[in-house]
């Protein structure tokens, strides 16, 4: 997971978190606990109203933020390079300079997700 952003402190209550996991989706970390934003709708539902409002602008804040980061993607295991994000159409592909490739995915994040989980095997 790669965090994104932290608040450290919301009114009475601990820091607040933005995670993206490795399949791209965001996940709120409050109180020790990961949540999705309903979930942490339902964690913070008796907050008080302004609190609750501070919660929500994080939240869209993180998603235009999320869009505007590039995923992490970790180094070819054959040449040590860091391999690229690449549209194919409709689709998108993983590819490091040597020839290392994955694809074609549907979207940007399950194109990674694959790259950052392959064997690093031959063959």
């Amino acid at each position: 997971m790669q965090k994104l952003l932290t608040i450290d402190q919301i009114g009475n209550h601990g820091k607040l978190s933005v995670v993206r996991t490795d399949k791209g989706e965001l996940l709120l970390e409050h109180a020790g606990n990961l949540f999705t934003e309903a979930g942490v709708a339902m964690e913070t539902v008796n907050y008080p109203e302004g609190e609750q409002n501070f919660i929500k602008g994080i939240i869209k804040f993180a998603k235009k933020f999320h869009e505007s980061i590039p995923p992490k993607l970790k180094k070819c295991p054959f040449c040590g390079h860091t391999p690229k994000l690449e549209p194919n159409g409709d689709q998108f592909i993983v590819e490091c300079d040597c020839g290392c490739v994955v694809g074609s995915f549907d979207s940007k994040w399950d194109a990674v997700a694959s790259w950052n989980t392959r064997t690093n095997k031959r063959g």
